[in-house]
């Protein structure tokens, strides 16, 4: 990605853009309780990695903490999940094009018990069993 889409994105998401060192090659800033930085090579963003601000790396003892992304928007989605799709005590039922679902949860009404991390529910179903299910196997009753 461009690192000029990575520092919008950025600053849209978070509400404040990331520092830049001296020679515009490394971006770096702070949210919350992580220390996120990417570095910048002929325009396009490479390395991302965030870790705790409270873990400090250790070149002595090969200690680095955190863990290295692939794109922008895994960075930002570790940093500060995304809203849940499905409110709690919302009505919900399986969707019927989900292959492993189609003989346990298709069409089976249910309600959002609560928003687990990431696209996770827990929902009481009809017949009055609670399990958890990934939001891509559901969908709103209108």
């Amino acid at each position: 990605m461009l690192h000029t889409k990575a520092m919008t994105k950025t600053t849209k998401r978070l509400g404040k853009a990331p520092m830049m060192s001296r020679n515009g090659r490394k971006a770096w800033g702070v949210y919350g309780e992580y220390t996120y930085s990417w570095y910048v090579q002929d325009g396009e963003i490479q390395c991302l990695h965030v870790r705790r601000s409270d873990q400090v790396p250790d070149a002595q003892t090969d200690y680095f903490p955190g863990c290295y992304l692939d794109n922008i928007t895994q960075l930002l989605n570790y940093m500060c999940p995304p809203p849940p799709k499905y409110k709690v005590g919302s009505l919900v039922e399986g969707r019927a094009k989900q292959p492993k679902l189609t003989a346990y949860l298709a069409g089976k009404p249910g309600l959002v018990l609560s928003h687990l991390t990431y696209g996770g529910y827990m929902v009481l179903w009809a017949d009055k069993t609670k399990s958890q299910v990934r939001e891509r196997s559901l969908q709103l009753i209108a």
